[in-house]
């Protein structure tokens, strides 16, 4: 098995979920309804978690570099 192309493959996987988390963002600011002692919590909360799921895309990535090949059923 191609370790290093799985990590590659994941990382991807892990921006494209931090990056769909990023688009829920807005709805957790007070402008939106809602009062910022009410919605701190959310907001940095999702922040912490995007920055996160970033952060092992990031470090996945790096694992995976120069990966070649493809990836086979089996």
């Amino acid at each position: 098995m191609n370790l290093r192309l799985l990590c590659q493959l994941l990382s991807l996987v892990a921006v494209l979920i931090g990056a769909a988390m990023l688009f829920s963002l807005p709805w957790a600011l007070p402008a939106l309804g809602g009062r910022w002692e009410h919605e701190r919590t959310g907001f940095f909360g999702l922040l912490g978690a995007t920055a996160a799921c970033l952060l092992v895309a990031w470090g996945l990535h790096r694992l995976g570099r120069g990966a070649q090949g493809q990836l086979f059923r089996r």
